[in-house]
């Protein structure tokens, strides 16, 4: 529905993250578009775009600096990928979606689903970068930065949809 000058990809998958995250499971079994505030979802949005480029310069840099001293590419990702999901989830929880630390219950539930959540997109970054690397010989630096985009999108989504709930969704 967008006429006129193409938009970059950057602003397509932007639209395409925000326009996915408006979409709600209902209790009933139903999915139903959220009406929320357009402002505070684009705000949202674009802190957690903040963040998450943060994060994935600490991932690449991290990584790429692991690699350079001499550590395998494998193991470099793996304790990388430890240290960022961890800096993901602080990051994510105080200034992107602001979910409040409530009860000792409360936090336990986030942080199960938040590892869950990670576990899935560490093994398609970490096995992403395999195939990457090994099957399409790509660089280690240059796979890296084609899976944290991928990575960014589904951390975005499942964020939204399983960890930093409302209370409204939890209880």
């Amino acid at each position: 529905s967008n006429i006129g000058p193409k938009r970059n990809f950057a602003e397509w998958l932007l639209t395409m993250i925000w326009k996915l995250s408006r979409w709600k499971h209902h209790s009933h079994g139903r999915w139903y578009l959220q009406r929320r505030d357009k402002q505070v979802k684009k705000k949202e949005l674009y802190s957690y775009v903040f963040w998450g480029v943060l994060s994935t310069i600490l991932n690449i840099g991290l990584a790429q600096l692991a690699v350079w001293s001499g550590i395998d590419y494998k193991i470099s990702n793996a304790i990388t990928l430890v240290i960022v999901k961890v800096f993901c989830y602080f990051t994510n929880k105080i200034f992107v979606f602001k979910t409040p630390f409530g009860s000792f219950h409360r936090f336990i539930t986030e942080i199960v689903r938040f590892v869950f959540a990670r576990w899935i997109t560490f093994l398609v970054d970490y096995f992403g970068v395999i195939l990457l690397v090994e099957v399409m010989k790509q660089s280690f630096f240059f796979s890296k930065c084609v899976l944290s985009v991928i990575v960014i999108a589904l951390n975005y989504i499942l964020s939204k949809k399983m960890v930093f709930l409302s209370l409204i969704h939890i209880w």
